[in-house]
């Protein structure tokens, strides 16, 4: 799929200088036409809005400062930037242009390199500005809502349930008793933590139930978390004599063992918590749950028991009827537990029979790459729809990713790999990702911002500096949003950027848009 391109509004009432700035920038850009100022305010309110406007001063209806003014007045014009083009003989230091509301202002006689390097560089400040806008708006309505959310949990819900933390913990320090009593106390305040955990994230669900939550994928480790749970159910367990098995990849799990993907660990915890307590509960007893973990293309997991769900009825009399499949999503920790699959990118699938008992089969498409995952990726559909600059494909592109935070760094190769791309290569930092180039080339770095000795601008003056690299792609990552840093990373030539924390798709979409990119020549007249 093309990428949109940005449009420009062209404003003046001389046909041949109006072709000029047309040839200039078509190739690029969408171009809009005006020949007068009332025509210029007429075609800037028309969806979609210009991207830019190049405005002449001198005009047959009206000057185009009066039009500047105009547009800045009106709140649908207001935001895009207008560029005034003003003639050698105006003798002025640029006050007045800046005064009606233009963002820069050209001086005629100018070359076509010149004025599109001008043009390019405010497009560029302008979408920075927009999507800085909508993040604002985003977290402005997150903060309201947390503030909401923060308000009653503090004053309805977190002080009563503080005291079930801290009393089970404070009695079992000061008073003689029996382990078996500590265990019970020490299971109260765990409860209570989970329970004032859940309260604390309620917005997330709702975000969860809208499509809206933003997730942020570290690896985390499968195992660790369903250990965790078998012991805080091992009592529960134990009482209808219910035994745990857990295999990866059709082989006994071992305490070495990890299976570990890219998602977020609390996630995680709660789906894995929902699923084994439904199980325990639906289990007869005196049974096995059999837990399944598999590496493929992706990650599965299939949890067996011999058991299922009745419907409940107020009618003794009336024998209790198992859920159909469909009817199991009505329980709320499976409702939960599938909400929780697919906002990580996955999905829950249930299957069921009275001989044979429940499968609960969780599909997590975001499975970690390990090494020999890169033979399991089917090549064709990892290359599908994407055209590089370089006539490589996602196989041989060299991509080198620089990050101080080893967990960062595997998390993008993580996502890179699935994407298709397999030579990936790691720098921890600025001097080894130097080290690295000055031996080797790469046809795309990923470079943090902020990292110890050489920082990730340091990194970028030094390709800068060497004809063999200085055409190398490069995309800064940077945890901060602030327009500062974004217009010094602009100024110094950096063209893409990414702010964490980001989604595996945006990062998919960003480095295929940044490869997919030819090489940009200047422009001769």
């Amino acid at each position: 799929m093309s990428e949109i391109k940005q449009r420009i509004l062209l404003v003046d009432d001389d046909s041949a200088q109006l072709d000029s700035l047309r040839n200039i920038f078509q190739q690029n850009y969408e171009i809009v036409l005006a020949s007068s100022g009332k025509q210029a305010l007429q075609q800037a309110e028309k969806a979609p809005l210009p991207d830019l406007i190049l405005l002449d001063t001198v005009l047959l209806d009206t000057d185009g400062y009066e039009v500047c003014r105009q547009l800045k007045e009106n709140a649908v014009t207001r935001m895009i930037p207008v560029i005034l083009i003003t003639n050698s003989n105006e003798t002025n230091d640029g006050s007045k242009e800046l005064a009606a509301g233009a963002v820069d202002y050209l001086v005629r006689p100018f070359t076509a390199d010149h004025v599109a390097g001008v043009v390019k560089v405010h497009l560029r400040l302008s979408a920075t500005m927009k999507d800085l806008e909508k993040q604002s708006l985003i977290l402005a309505e997150n903060a309201r809502l947390n503030n909401v959310l923060e308000g009653l949990c503090e004053y309805d819900f977190k002080a009563p349930l503080q005291a079930f933390i801290d009393i089970p913990i404070q009695l079992s320090r000061e008073l003689t008793m029996s382990s078996f009593q500590k265990e019970m106390l020490n299971s109260i305040s765990l409860s209570a933590s989970n329970l004032l955990e859940i309260i604390s994230r309620s917005i997330d669900l709702y975000k969860m139930e809208k499509g809206t939550y933003q997730l942020s994928p570290f690896p985390v480790d499968l195992l660790k978390i369903l250990q965790q749970i078998f012991q805080e159910h091992k009592r529960t367990a134990e009482k209808k004599e219910i035994r745990f098995a857990l295999n990866i990849n059709q082989k006994a799990a071992s305490v070495e063992d990890i299976f570990a993907i890219p998602g977020e660990k609390r996630l995680f915890t709660f789906m894995l918590n929902d699923l084994i307590k439904s199980a325990i509960e639906a289990s007869p007893g005196n049974n096995e749950i059999r837990i399944s973990l598999n590496h493929s293309s992706h990650s599965t997991m299939l949890i067996k028991f011999p058991g299922v769900f009745f419907k409940k009825t107020l009618d003794q009399s009336n024998p209790e009827h198992p859920l159909s499949e469909a009817e199991y999503f009505t329980v709320p920790g499976l409702y939960l537990a599938r909400l929780l699959a697919k906002t990580q990118g996955g999905d829950l699938a249930i299957s069921m029979s009275v001989p044979e008992g429940t499968t609960f089969q969780v599909d997590l498409p975001l499975a970690e790459n390990r090494v020999e995952a890169g033979s399991a990726l089917d090549k064709s559909v990892a290359d599908k729809d994407v055209n590089l600059s370089s006539g490589k494909s996602k196989a041989e592109t060299k991509i080198l990713v620089v990050d101080d935070y080893a967990f960062m760094r595997q998390t993008i190769a993580g996502i890179l790999r699935q994407s298709g791309y397999q030579k990936i290569f790691e720098a921890s930092d600025g001097f080894e990702a130097i080290t690295f180039l000055e031996n080797n080339r790469a046809d795309l770095i990923l470079c943090d911002w902020e990292m110890p000795g050489k920082s990730g601008m340091e990194v970028f003056k030094f390709i800068s500096c060497r004809n063999l690299l200085k055409s190398t792609p490069f995309i800064m990552i940077t945890a901060s949003s602030a327009l500062s840093e974004l217009e010094i990373a602009l100024e110094n030539g950096i063209q893409h950027y990414i702010v964490k924390p980001f989604s595996p798709d945006i990062l998919r979409k960003k480095v295929e848009a940044v490869l997919a990119k030819p090489i940009e020549k200047e422009q001769s007249i």
